[in-house]
This record gives structure tokens, C-alpha cells and sequence, in this order.
């Protein structure tokens, strides 16, 4: 692909638009809550582990 044909851009954006219409949302909004509770029962351990220690 040239770099001065100037479709690298709207060839990326319809790439994208096409995959975010093939995701299930619900799908991915579950994954995000998930992460988000294991990052912090992770932290929240870690800070307790480490009070006992010292």
C-alpha cells in the first residue's frame, strides 16, 4: 500500500466498524466487570498479606 494514497485511514476505520458489529457486548461488559473485580480482590489481598507481615 502507498503511503500517499491517503486509504490507510478510512480502509483502518472500516476494519474496525466492521469488527465492533461482530462483537456481543454483553459478552464483553462481563470480561470488563470480571477484570475489574479480580484487579481488586488482587490489590486488596496483596494489602492485607502485607500488613500481616510487618
Amino acid at each position: 500500500m502507498n503511503s500517499h494514497s491517503g486509504s490507510l485511514f478510512p480502509m483502518l476505520g472500516g476494519t474496525c466498524c466492521s469488527i465492533m458489529g461482530l462483537i456481543p457486548w454483553t459478552n464483553l461488559l462481563q470480561t470488563v466487570i470480571l477484570a475489574v473485580v479480580g484487579t481488586l480482590v488482587s490489590y486488596l489481598l496483596t494489602r492485607l498479606l502485607q500488613r500481616k507481615r510487618k
